[in-house]
């Protein structure tokens, strides 16, 4: 369970350069102008999308708590992003 802990911390650590919410309506507008010309999606100013990734069984008590619900270990992880952070790579 110590690896998980360090894992989330680690990208828990990463927040400051990779996340950040528009200050200003201008901001918004922006970002929601480009993810339309982009992708078609009208008024849409961020997405979130997760993912179950696979793990190996856990021995001991805790183990169960990461049983997903298809009968599998996995840790659930989410990502969200905008266009501006991709800078339209398809990142």
């Amino acid at each position: 369970m110590q690896d998980f802990a360090r894992v989330s911390t680690a990208i828990a650590s990463l927040r400051e350069k990779y996340i950040k919410f528009t200050e200003t309506m201008e901001e918004c507008l922006a970002v929601m102008n480009n993810l339309y010309i982009n992708s078609g999606l009208s008024g849409v100013i961020s997405a979130v999308d997760c993912t179950s990734v696979p793990i190996q069984s856990l021995l001991g008590a805790q183990a169960e708590i990461y049983r997903d619900r298809k009968g599998y270990f996995s840790v659930n992880v989410q990502l969200v992003i905008d266009y501006d952070v991709c800078d339209g790579r398809g990142c």
